[in-house]
C-alpha cells in the first residue's frame, strides 16, 4: 500500500488548527478575567473611597459649634416662689389702688361739698342781699360780709317783750341784741333798741374799706315810728379801744317820712375797718330808741 506523505499533513494541520484556537480562546478568558478584576478593584476602591470621606465630612459637621441658648429645665419650687412673689406683687398693687380710690372718693366728696357749701353760702348771700338789701350797694357790717359788733360804749340794751321763765320762779327780761343791726330783715321788733335817746354801736367791717356811704333801716308799718333815730353821727376808727382814734365822718338826720331805707353819702378820704354810728336823738320815743339797720358801703348811690 502505497502511502502518499500528503496524507499525513492533513491531520497535523488538523491538530494545529485546534490548538491555535484553544490558545485564542484562552487567551480571551484571561483578557477578559483580568478586565473583570480590573472593573471589581475601582468598584471597591471607590466604595472605599466614598466611605472614608462621607464618614469625615459627617464627623466635621458633626463638630460645628452653633451658639444655642442653654435651656435648663426650671426647678418647680424656684417657679413656685416666683409665683408667689408675683402674687404678693399684685396684691400689693390692688391694695395701693383701693387705698388711691378711697382717698379720691374723700377728696371728691371733700370738694363736693366744700363747692355746694361754698355755692349755698353764695346763694343766701345773694338772697339776703336782694330780700333786704334792694338798694343796690354791697353791706361791709353785714353778718353775711363779716361784720361784727365790737362793742356799744355808754349804751344800755332795752329789755324786749319776750320773758325766760324758769320754773315759774324766776322771770328774766331778755335784752335786745346790737347784733340786730347787722341782719337782714325788717320785720317788726327785729331791731337794736336801747335805752333813752342816746347810744353808740362799734362795729367792725368785713374789711377795710374806703367808706363812701352808710344807711339806715327803720320799718315803716308800726304804728309808732317816734322810736326811730333823727340826728346821728358816723365815725371812723383806727382804734377801736380808744375813745380819740376816731375821725367824723359825717352827721345826719332821718327822715320820718322817708323811705324805710335811707342812704346817706361820706366824703372819705381814709380806709376804715373799724366805724362808729353815734345816735344823738330820735323822733320823740323818751323811753327807747330802736334801730333797725346799720349798713356800711364802699360807693354811694343816691336812692
Amino acid at each position: 500500500m502505497d502511502v502518499d506523505p500528503v496524507d499525513f499533513l492533513h491531520p497535523c494541520r488538523c491538530l494545529n488548527s485546534q490548538m491555535t484556537r484553544r490558545q485564542e480562546s484562552c487567551s480571551n478568558t484571561c483578557i477578559n478575567l483580568t478586565a473583570v478584576l480590573i472593573s471589581v478593584i475601582i468598584c471597591l476602591s471607590g466604595m472605599y473611597y466614598y466611605e472614608i470621606a462621607g464618614r469625615n465630612y459627617l464627623e466635621s459637621w458633626s463638630k460645628l459649634h452653633y451658639d444655642e441658648p442653654e435651656y435648663k429645665a426650671p426647678d418647680q419650687r424656684d417657679s413656685l416662689a416666683d409665683f408667689r412673689k408675683e402674687i404678693q406683687h399684685l396684691k400689693e398693687k390692688i391694695d395701693q389702688t383701693d387705698v388711691w380710690r378711697e382717698h379720691l372718693e374723700q377728696l371728691y366728696t371733700k370738694i363736693y361739698h366744700s363747692q355746694e357749701s361754698t355755692f349755698q353760702k353764695k346763694l343766701n348771700e345773694a338772697l339776703d342781699v336782694y330780700d333786704s338789701d334792694k338798694i343796690g350797694l354791697f353791706d361791709y357790717a353785714a353778718s353775711y360780709a363779716r361784720g361784727s359788733v365790737h362793742s356799744i360804749p355808754d349804751t344800755v340794751p332795752y329789755p324786749i317783750n319776750k320773758t325766760l321763765t324758769f320754773f315759774n320762779l324766776v322771770n328774766i327780761n331778755v335784752l335786745s341784741n346790737p347784733e340786730n343791726l347787722l341782719r337782714p330783715g325788717n320785720l317788726p321788733g327785729s331791731c337794736f333798741a336801747f335805752a333813752g335817746h342816746r347810744g353808740r354801736v362799734r362795729l367792725k367791717l368785713g374789711k377795710r374799706i374806703m367808706v363812701r356811704a352808710v344807711s339806715v333801716d327803720h320799718v315803716r308799718v308800726h304804728a309808732d315810728r317816734s322810736s326811730a333815730p333823727k340826728e346821728f353821727e358816723v365815725y371812723g376808727l383806727e382804734n377801736p379801744d380808744s375813745e380819740d382814734s376816731g375821725a367824723l365822718l359825717g352827721t345826719f338826720r332821718y327822715d320820718i317820712e322817708g323811705r324805710p331805707v335811707q342812704t346817706f353819702p361820706v366824703d372819705g378820704h381814709t380806709g376804715y375797718e373799724y366805724v362808729e354810728l353815734r345816735v344823738l336823738s330820735n323822733h320823740g320815743k323818751k323811753e327807747f330808741t330802736c334801730v333797725y339797720r346799720f349798713r356800711v358801703h364802699d360807693v354811694f348811690i343816691k336812692n
